[in-house]
């Protein structure tokens, strides 16, 4: 009975153990790995895409298929087992996307184990296709501007295609011209390698210029590098002349009737305008130069149309002169300054006041002055004399018999005889002009003062 408890028991431990160690454990499932992971091939188009393979095989099941899929689009790699959304294609563990596609897509691969599991592979390949380069357009904006100029930003009406990324090589020409056509045209002179499709050209530009742009495509290189279409023509106006309507040169003068003036010149000639024409004119007396543009009190001088002018010989007044000057392009005004020409009179010499005086000695003559005074220089000098007696007033300018009373009180424009005078005496006066010009040479007086002493 004890055996066959035993024997029973150990036939059932043996069993299980036995069903332990023969049966085979059941590998985790493993769909594989495409090359590269989610990677991304750029191509240009009607280029042939490199194959897919697997960097990792599938892996945990006797044997797998496999089923390429595709959708249009750049698109992360798929996950878990779901199909919606991707076009199956052609099955096998490589697959070489068809020549002639042109449209940007990703390609991913649903596996399916021996043992019915699926999944997809982890990664996938993405195809971006570029058309033909094409270098874009510069957008218009050409400009006419005054020296130093600021020209504005250059941009382009149509990017570049043809490319993952573009370089602009931005060049620039002295004056107008043209856009550039020839890829190997080497007589613009380079700027600036950027690669931002716009470039602003510094300020303080101070000749015309023409700027353009020279376009290379990155990777793929779907095309040969060469200009944009168009070109930035900035056309540099000089910055238009601050007219000056010139200065007259100074020299006003005193002259003696009649009068010779100078030429009147200009100092600072006019500037600022191509040409310039000239009136001069004429106002009585010596007056203020004339400023702005009114003509008001003043008189134009016939013929008198030229930068110089020369007054006419023969003046007897004194006399202002300035210039009104006009300028092909600006406003007409006078020229700054005038030139007076003060006239003096003919000399004359003074007349002495009639105040014959009689007294009794001893006699204090009251003062002795001119009813007026000289005339005809810019200064005079007064020398008083004397005579005894009743005698006539002298003329010419001899002092032969006179004589002279001098400092301190003989050399004023009027005089006063001391008192005390005891005797008959008669005074007279010599006039001499003085300073620049003298218009004329020493000369009595006209008239005498006489005191009768009784």
């Amino acid at each position: 009975m004890h055996f066959s408890i035993f024997s029973r028991l150990g036939a059932s431990v043996l069993t299980a153990f036995c069903a332990t160690a023969l049966t085979p454990s059941i590998a985790a499932i493993t769909f594989g790995t495409i090359s590269g992971g989610l990677s991304t091939q750029r191509l240009c188009s009607g280029n042939a895409p490199s194959a897919i393979t697997f960097s990792t095989v599938p892996a945990g099941a006797a044997s797998f298929t496999y089923q390429w899929f595709q959708q249009n689009g750049e698109l992360p790699a798929p996950t878990g087992s779901s199909e919606a959304g991707w076009q199956s294609t052609l099955s096998g563990a490589s697959y070489r996307p068809p020549l002639g596609v042109n449209t940007t897509r990703t390609i991913a691969c649903m596996v399916t184990a021996s043992t019915g599991q699926k999944g997809w592979a982890t990664g996938a390949r993405v195809l971006v296709f570029y058309p033909s380069f094409r270098p874009g357009s510069l957008a218009s904006g050409n400009q006419t501007l005054v020296s130093p100029a600021n020209p504005a930003p250059i941009s382009f009406l149509s990017v570049p295609i043809g490319s993952a990324s573009f370089t602009y090589q931005w060049m620039q020409k002295d004056g107008i011209v043209g856009a550039p056509t020839d890829p190997n045209d080497n007589t613009w002179t380079s700027i600036l390698v950027s690669p931002a499709a716009s470039y602003d050209p510094p300020a303080g530009l101070l000749a015309s210029r023409s700027y353009a742009c020279f376009v290379r495509s990155g990777n793929p290189a779907c095309g040969s590098a060469t200009w944009a279409m168009g070109v930035r023509q900035i056309t540099v106006s000089p910055a238009p002349a601050i007219v000056s309507l010139g200065k007259l040169k100074a020299g006003n003068q005193t002259l003696c009737n009649p009068a010779d003036p100078a030429p009147v010149e200009f100092t600072a000639p006019p500037t600022g305008a191509a040409s310039f024409s000239y009136q001069w004119y004429s106002a009585a007396g010596s007056v203020a130069a004339p400023i702005g543009s009114s003509l008001a009190g003043w008189t134009p001088i016939a013929g008198a149309n030229s930068p110089g002018f020369d007054p006419s010989a023969g003046l007897t007044v004194t006399t202002t002169f300035a210039c009104f000057v006009t300028p092909s392009n600006g406003a007409a005004g006078w020229a700054a300054g005038a030139r007076v020409a003060t006239v003096l009179s003919p000399f004359s010499a003074a007349a002495i006041s009639n105040n014959a005086q009689t007294l009794a000695a001893p006699a204090d003559p009251r003062m002795i002055s001119f009813n007026h005074l000289a005339t005809g220089s810019m200064a005079f000098a007064y020398t008083w004399y004397y005579q005894d007696g009743v005698v006539p007033a002298p003329v010419g300018n001899s002092t032969a018999g006179w004589i002279l009373i001098g400092p301190p009180n003989g050399n004023d424009n009027s005089y006063d005889p001391p008192a005390g005078l005891a005797t008959t005496r008669t005074y007279a006066c010599l006039v001499s002009p003085g300073g620049s010009p003298t218009c004329g040479n020493s000369s009595w007086a006209l008239g005498s003062s006489r005191v009768t002493v009784q």
